[in-house]
């Protein structure tokens, strides 16, 4: 058997066997993500001037939240293939709407795993954006829900607010 069928195959949780692997992320891959991002917010809290108040209480928060995901792994990776299964649909709708190949060559690195290629694809679709835009909404939605997921709460409430200010008047939103 080869190691990626394999590694992707089977992963121990606990005490019983559960078989993994959504748009190229396996449970264990989704679980180092999460510490890598612990790590890195670990850093960036050691860094943090002492004063800067907001900025520490932000990244105490973000970890918390990382703790909070890998203390909770089953459910926060259901909950990442959930949101990459609401990428995957948004990318099909952006295939009838944008040059086929971006949004096709998007979902098939999505589907191995990679999300920045959907995100640098939606970003291109909100920058050059300047009005009330139903394709640009939906773009920094999408990339605000990543961020969110991704427990970069600046960054998501950035891209939500950039939404809204696209389409007012969207009740998703």
């Amino acid at each position: 058997m080869s190691k990626d069928k394999k590694q992707n195959q089977e992963v121990q949780l606990g005490h019983r066997n559960v078989q993994h692997n959504h748009f190229g992320i396996s449970l264990t891959d989704h679980e180092k993500a999460l510490k890598q991002r612990e790590d890195e917010r670990r850093e960036s809290l050691a860094i943090v001037n002492p004063t800067d108040r907001v900025i520490r209480e932000l990244l105490q928060k973000e970890l918390d939240a990382i703790g909070s995901k890998l203390t909770n792994l089953e459910q926060s990776y259901q909950d990442e293939v959930k949101t990459r299964v609401e990428l995957a649909k948004t990318l099909e709708v952006f295939k009838e709407k944008l040059p086929h190949s971006q949004a096709s060559n998007a979902l098939e690195k999505l589907n191995a795993g990679d999300k920045e290629a959907a995100k640098e694809l939606f970003d291109d679709v909100i920058t050059p954006a300047d009005q009330i835009n139903e394709l640009a909404a939906t773009a920094a939605f999408e990339n605000g829900r990543m961020a969110e997921n991704d427990i970069r709460y600046l960054e998501a409430k950035n891209y939500y607010v950039r939404a809204v200010n696209f389409q007012p008047d969207n009740k998703r939103l």
